[in-house]
């Protein structure tokens, strides 16, 4: 929080917290608004293009039309859940003191979420 305070941290990490925590609903549109442009080398915090990098726009029609119903997503959910657990706590810390460049790090998760991938697309020997 310090970081983010001092303007060196994200917005995003504050704004989960406290939907979170107040037991929030956060609304999200039907198509993507915005294409992110940022991932280049002197970026703030994005200086390796991920999987929302130059993600398609799409116009949203108009007039707006209000669901039916108000939810929470699960898959969302669980989504934030993996998140929350993959980037906090102790093992993370740990890791982050063992390996402390950010880029290797993501070579490091990358690699071994590829091969969690290919473990659960192997066929089960009969």
């Amino acid at each position: 929080w310090e970081l983010a305070h001092a303007g060196k941290g994200t917005w995003d990490h504050q704004w989960q917290y406290t939907v979170m925590s107040e037991h929030g609903l956060s609304v999200s549109p039907s198509v993507n608004l915005v294409s992110n442009l940022g991932f280049r080398s002197d970026a703030t915090q994005t200086v390796l293009a991920g999987d929302l990098a130059n993600v398609e726009r799409h116009a949203i029609a108009l007039p707006l039309r209000h669901p039916p119903l108000v939810a929470e997503n699960p898959n969302l959910e669980r989504h934030f859940d993996r998140q929350l657990l993959e980037h906090t706590g102790r093992g993370v810390r740990l890791f982050r003191m063992l390996v402390p460049s950010h880029r290797l790090r993501r070579a490091i998760k990358r690699t071994g979420r590829a091969v969690l991938q290919k473990g659960r697309t192997l066929p089960h020997a009969e």
